[in-house]
């Protein structure tokens, strides 16, 4: 493998590991909050820099869509260009991925005793299609097809379907412009502060929740509701036969809240008596119980390029 560096730029915070060639596993994860102003060029020095070995590739996940094979972050001003990258830093490979093909890439060695089932345990797959999602800072998905194919998706900037979620209630058309303004870890400040005027992150409203504060509750409880909604569009539009893995920090929190029969009626209320109805009772729904999983797609990826 040569000396690998990989690296998870993400809205809020950074990861890296490096893996050694005599090796096959992670150094220690490194995780820090990454300055909004900070250049690609000044963030790869500064890894390098308390790097004990000499980088041979780099592979990158980062929170941005991925276009000409550059990737502009979505929530911060820096740019990675993999081919300005490896001619700077004589580089054998250097790769990048968007943040959400990463992590669909992770199932390539995925281990299964990390799930909390949802919905539709021990469900036959009805194709080899995996669907991940997951609220955070903003909202990614992606899927994996047939255990080779990584696609990335922009779903959380997407705009249709916003009031159907949201209800009349809270719905305006300038406070909710996409998606993720209404599953993210924003939206859960954002729907706190409409309710009580208050600016919470979205840990201290979970935690408020935790201990049974009524409007951090109710917070809590609609978004879980939103995302059963949303994930039975998933469903059909994507058709993820092999199912539906839900990861990040943010849903981990949450997974106490869940209470598994008003999800899965939430999930199969909008499609009941009809012919799709079928598809959303055989999808399965999980959550990954595990961190890092970007890190561990650039991993498997990297793989992947090497046996090419």
């Amino acid at each position: 493998m040569r000396n690998s560096l990989f690296v998870d730029i993400g809205g809020t915070n950074l990861r890296y590991a490096f893996v050694e060639s005599t090796s096959e596993k992670f150094s220690k994860v490194i995780k820090k909050k990454i300055d909004e102003s900070i250049s690609a060029d000044l963030l790869i020095k500064q890894i390098l820099k308390v790097i004990p070995i000499k980088i041979n590739n780099i592979v990158f996940s980062i929170a941005g869509p991925k276009l000409y094979n550059t990737v502009e972050m979505t929530n911060r001003n820096l740019k990675i260009d993999p081919q300005t990258i490896k001619t700077k830093y004589e580089l054998n490979e250097c790769f990048i991925l968007n943040d959400w093909e990463a992590i669909a890439y992770s199932f390539l060695n995925f281990e299964q005793k990390s799930l909390f089932n949802l919905i539709n345990e021990g469900k036959q797959p009805y194709n080899d299609n995996i669907l991940c999602v997951g609220p955070g800072t903003g909202l990614g998905a992606a899927m994996l097809v047939k255990n080779e194919i990584a696609l990335a998706t922009e779903i959380g900037n997407i705009n249709f379907g916003i009031k159907d979620l949201i209800g009349d209630k809270y719905y305006s058309s300038d406070e909710f412009r996409k998606i993720e303004d209404v599953l993210s870890g924003p939206a859960i400040s954002r729907f706190y502060k409409i309710l009580t005027n208050k600016s919470l992150k979205p840990e201290e409203i979970i935690k408020l929740a935790k201990s049974k504060e009524i409007n951090a509750l109710e917070v809590v409880n609609d978004f879980l509701k939103r995302l059963a909604r949303f994930l039975a569009k998933l469903s059909l539009i994507y058709l993820p036969g092999k199912g539906i893995y839900l990861s990040g920090s943010l849903v981990r929190s949450l997974k106490d809240f869940i209470i598994k029969k008003d999800f899965e009626q939430n999930y199969l209320l909008s499609n009941k008596n009809t012919p799709q109805h079928k598809i959303l009772e055989n999808t399965v729904i999980n959550i990954i119980d595990q961190e890092h999983l970007a890190l561990y797609g650039c991993l498997n990826y990297f793989n992947l390029t090497q046996k090419v």
